[in-house]
């Protein structure tokens, strides 16, 4: 599988970005190229796209995050939602109620230019945040308070309770103002707040429809601008860019200088494609790569060569078989629950993600790490395996009105059962895997085939259009309320506006409801159970007590409903070549997991104490 990477600072919980390499050709350690400590990656650079934070084609969406872009803070990976270390922000802290939250800006911090990062800077960040909805789901007020020049605060709606408010306002990308502010209409707060409104009057409503309207074009207007320069407050900044590759230089102004120790990095195109990676790495030309798809014997290769480590390390990420259930028959769960048990897991996993991946036990809507940690052993022992069993199978499709006729299923309608398994090009496991899948329901009686889609982008566009009955999804995150909402979240209609949660049908046009999973469904021992306002539970209560719980019926409920079928969990694979660079996290599980959605992970991994040339 290509790189996931999920951010939890946009409004979409996942994002999935590119495979990961780097690596330079291949140069004796004498020369200058080694010398010089130069680090060679890949990006996927879209030609003419804008130097742009908030471009999703641009370095925003495609090469950014830790190379030229940095947060207030950077994540630990741990039981710890609020392990951060300090990076723009030199400190902070949050009122008892979690609602409030000071930060203070570290004084080092400066733009690539050398003019100090400001509360000005965060100021207008959030605000492009608020026009751009990104900062919607964790109720943001407007305007934030500049106390001083290094000093602002964070406040809640007060009709918001989001209990992760610290972890989003560290992981906000701090954009320059100097830059982005002239964007920004003088009365733009105003809207904001007229956009905020929510109450019954007449024309305060149409007001705020006015205002929604107005923050929608202005921020396709940010989305598509063009700076004159970049300006990094990242770990590196821009030398030159062309269509074939990005060179940057360390910028000595980022706030934690003293720990970048790689003077250079050039990122080549890669056209987000595996292959180009797999033969820089063939070829002795990487310094450290991570992709999914790759075969036991194209690793064996990967291993003759010089320098050459393989590394594999364990991720909050799982593959799942994905149904609209807008589109029959897959809005009867027991057709669900039929093809859970006609499709045999193993050998999809075997031929799809032997390397990069573990079984799936069962089906819970998370990795089956994340069912251990919440789940008692007893709900463990009485979840649903659906080991394969055709007979069971049978006997669910017929109860679902469906007939088998000259060894064909049928829908009621009499008419035959086909079914077209979408999924993307450049994703192999997924591919190989829904190969598989096919085979084994056309040996059923059900025909079946996989259809490729060019770009993932596209797959994405094309999701809430209906476009597809039968795709792949990635379930991902350690974070209860994340991994659940990617079932019963946006994908379903359910929105957080203005700190309140607001649910949309298919019918809504635009809102993004493509897995139409019921809003209201019967479980066993738990009686009725609503999983979209269950799941916005999860980031509104504070009580871990109640999160276990929360976590436990909704795991269940999937379980029995069977929205998703897991195919594997993910396990991130890679190599590092340790010819002219050392101290590599590889076996630092904690770091590689917080690392795991920049890409390249270069400045994440020196942000941690991390690697350096010999």
């Amino acid at each position: 599988m290509k790189r996931l990477r999920y951010v939890t600072t946009v409004l979409i919980a996942a994002v999935i970005g590119t495979s990961s390499a780097v690596g330079p050709p291949r140069v004796d350690a004498k020369s200058s190229a080694a010398s010089q400590h130069t680090y060679y990656g890949v990006a996927n650079i879209q030609q003419g796209a804008p130097l742009n934070f908030f471009s999703p084609s641009g370095m925003g969406g495609q090469w950014g995050p830790d190379i030229t872009m940095a947060q207030l803070g950077d994540w630990h990976f741990g039981s710890n939602m609020f392990s951060f270390i300090p990076v723009i922000a030199k400190s902070w802290k949050v009122s008892k109620n979690g609602k409030q939250v000071t930060v203070f800006i570290n004084p080092k911090a400066k733009w690539s230019n050398g003019k100090p990062i400001t509360a000005r800077d965060l100021y207008v960040t959030a605000q492009i945040g608020q026009i751009r909805g990104t900062a919607e789901p964790y109720g943001l007020a407007n305007p934030i308070k500049m106390v001083n020049a290094h000093e602002v605060i964070y406040n809640q709606l007060s009709t918001s309770n989001y209990n992760l408010f610290l972890r989003q306002m560290l992981f906000q990308t701090i954009a320059p103002a100097a830059q982005y502010a002239s964007l920004l209409p003088g009365d733009i707060n105003t809207t904001i707040q007229d956009s905020q409104y929510t109450g019954s009057d007449a024309t305060l409503q149409a007001k705020a429809k006015s205002a929604l309207t107005a923050l929608s074009g202005l921020s396709k207007k940010i989305e598509a601008y063009n700076p004159p320069q970049n300006l990094s407050d990242g770990p590196y900044k821009i030398q030159d860019v062309s269509p074939s590759e990005i060179v940057l230089v360390k910028n000595n102004n980022y706030a934690l200088a003293s720990k970048v120790r790689i003077a250079k990095l050039v990122l080549r195109n890669d056209n987000d494609d595996n292959q180009t990676i797999w033969n820089m790495t063939l070829a002795g030309q990487t310094y450290q790569m991570s992709s999914g798809g790759m075969t036991p014997q194209l690793i064996n290769q990967m291993k003759h060569v010089g320098g050459n480590a393989f590394y594999k390390v364990s991720t909050t990420a799982s593959l799942q078989l994905i149904f609209n259930e807008n589109i029959p028959p897959y809005n009867n769960v027991k057709v669900r629950q039929a093809l859970a048990y006609i499709i045999d897991r193993k050998p999809v996993w075997k031929v799809a993600a032997l390397v990069a991946g573990s079984q799936s036990k069962t089906i819970t809507g998370g990795v089956d790490a994340n069912a251990k940690a919440y789940l008692t052993p007893g709900q463990l022992k009485q979840l649903n395996p659906y080991k394969t069993n055709l007979k069971t199978a049978a006997k669910l499709l017929q109860q679902a009105g469906m007939t088998k006729k000259d060894g064909k299923w049928h829908l009621a309608d009499g008419s035959q059962w086909t079914m077209t398994l979408y999924t993307v090009a450049g994703f192999n496991d997924v591919i190989e895997a829904f190969q598989n899948i096919a085979n084994q329901l056309s040996s059923f009686g059900i025909d079946a085939q996989p259809q490729l889609i060019p770009t993932y982008a596209q797959y994405l566009h094309d999701l809430p259009d209906q476009k597809y009955a039968v795709g792949f999804w990635i379930g991902t995150s350690p974070i209860p309320y994340n991994f659940m909402s990617r079932l019963y979240g946006s994908g379903d209609g359910y929105q957080v506006e203005n700190g309140q949660l607001v649910h949309y049908t298919v019918a809504d046009k635009g809102k993004g409801n493509w897995l139409n999973f019921s809003t209201s469904v019967s479980v066993k021992g738990y009686g009725n159970v609503k999983v979209g306002p269950l799941t916005y539970q999860l980031s509104q209560t504070h009580n871990a007590a109640k999160i276990r719980k929360i976590v436990q019926e909704l795991m269940i409920a999937t379980n029995q409903y069977v929205p998703e079928i897991t195919m594997w969990d993910v396990i991130q694979t890679g190599f590092v070549n340790q010819k002219y660079f050392t101290n590599y996290p590889v076996k630092n599980v904690s770091v590689m997991r917080s690392c795991y959605g920049d890409y390249p992970p270069i400045g994440c991994w020196q942000n941690f104490g991390y690697l350096q040339p010999k």
